[in-house]
């Protein structure tokens, strides 16, 4: 700690959380109690200091096993939520008019309901979220694979014939912004046959727990589907020949693709997997969003 008034790091192994104790005045740090602290916080609104833990809580629930992998990740994730913290409590001293730009920024995500945004507290806490959740994603992505940006390898090298087949150059016109929406919609890529059997075994996955619902998207709203991350070149050899297929199909895609000018394309080796349940009793939904703060941050670009 900095100061004896300053948070301390406390971590009881590798694999524990993360956990910041509360400052104890006014104008120490604005690190956030984690759920299982019961000191006070009189640095600002208790409703802030509750449900920026419940944020915090569900962004590690989703980010934690990709950051335990690298050494000193605690440090740094405590650094991350300084910056949150203050960049949320900076919200409680806004005006009305601020307030409102806040609160419209945070809607056009679709991440959050407008009456998740009602107070001031509320607006503070959901850009304590998203300033955490995007430090810590970019942390992951620097010293891991998040989102396979790390295992990435250049288009050409997934060419595949049956690929060049189907992105004519029709396609190709149709996915440039100068000539059409950029959507292009390839019927037929799989046979009936191949999706069936794609589709019984990723159903097989999910039975055998292998898919799972991202906790913390769930939780606000986002999406609720279960998901699973898919390697490429472990899925033959699992005996999972269809969906093996159906992946080497998808990444052999952008070489195609790259043929018509534009950024060079790399093809990440995992890919994921999403089961969507259609039952009244667990309803799946979606809401459009974004993985990243902006898309210029975007490390899969």
């Amino acid at each position: 700690a900095s100061s004896a008034h300053h948070s301390t790091a406390r971590c009881a192994d590798r694999d524990a959380a993360w956990r910041l104790r509360s400052p104890c005045r006014p104008c120490a740090s604005s690190n956030v109690p984690s759920a299982s602290d019961s000191s006070s916080n009189t640095c600002g609104s208790a409703d802030f200091s509750s449900l920026a833990a419940a944020a915090k809580a569900r962004v590690l629930a989703g980010l934690t096993a990709s950051l335990r992998s690298a050494d000193g990740w605690e440090a740094r994730a405590s650094s991350a939520e300084e910056f949150a913290a203050a960049t949320g409590r900076a919200v409680l001293g806004l005006g009305p008019a601020e307030l409102a730009a806040v609160r419209k920024k945070l809607l056009s995500d679709g991440v959050r309901r407008q009456e998740e945004l009602a107070s001031a507290e509320q607006l503070a806490a959901a850009v304590f979220e998203r300033a955490l959740s995007g430090k810590l994603i970019e942390e992951a992505q620097q010293s891991g694979d998040y989102w396979g940006g790390a295992s990435a390898v250049p288009a050409a090298q997934c060419r595949w014939r049956r690929a060049s087949q189907l992105i004519t150059d029709g396609v190709r016109s149709a996915l440039r912004p100068s000539h059409g929406d950029g959507i292009a919609v390839v019927d037929g890529a799989l046979s009936p046959s191949e999706v069936a059997a794609a589709r019984s075994e990723l159903l097989a996955m999910d039975g055998s727990a292998r898919l799972s619902e991202v906790r913390h998207q769930a939780a606000q709203g986002v999406r609720n589907d279960r998901i699973g991350w898919l390697s490429a070149d472990q899925l033959e050899a699992s005996g999972s020949r269809a969906l093996s297929l159906a992946v080497r199909l998808l990444r052999a895609l952008p070489a195609e693709v790259q043929e018509g000018g534009g950024w060079p394309l790399a093809v990440p080796l995992p890919v994921q997997a999403a089961v969507y349940d259609g039952s009244r009793a667990h309803a799946a939904f979606y809401k459009p969003h974004l993985d990243c703060k902006e898309p210029a941050s975007n490390p899969r670009r």
